[in-house]
C-alpha cells in the first residue's frame, strides 16, 4: 500500500484535537496541584492559586490545540512536498 497525499485539514484537525487532549490532562494535573497546593499554604493567598488553575485547565486546551492544527497542516504540506520528490511512503499491512 502507498500513501502518495495526506489531507492537510484533515491531518490539521487530528493532530489539533489530540494535542488539546493533552493539554486538557495538563490543565486538570496542573488544576490538582493548584488545590492541594491550597491546603499547604495560608487561606490569603489561596483564591489565585485556584484562578491559576482553572485559567490552566481553560487556556491550556486551546493552546495545544491550536498549536497541534497548525504544526499538523505544517507537516502534511511537507509530507505532500516530499512525496512529489521522492516518490510515494510504503506500508506493508498484514
Amino acid at each position: 500500500m502507498k500513501i502518495n497525499k495526506i489531507g492537510v485539514l484533515s491531518l490539521g484537525k487530528i493532530v489539533g484535537f489530540i494535542m488539546g487532549f493533552f493539554g486538557l490532562l495538563i490543565g486538570l494535573v496542573i488544576l490538582v496541584l493548584s488545590i492541594l497546593g491550597v491546603n499547604l499554604i495560608q487561606l490569603g493567598t489561596a483564591v489565585p492559586l485556584i484562578l491559576v488553575g482553572i485559567f490552566v485547565v481553560v487556556v491550556l486546551p486551546l493552546f495545544y490545540g491550536t498549536c497541534g492544527f497548525i504544526f499538523g497542516v505544517i507537516t502534511a504540506s511537507i509530507f505532500n512536498l516530499a512525496t512529489v520528490w521522492m516518490g510515494a511512503l510504503e506500508l506493508e499491512m498484514k
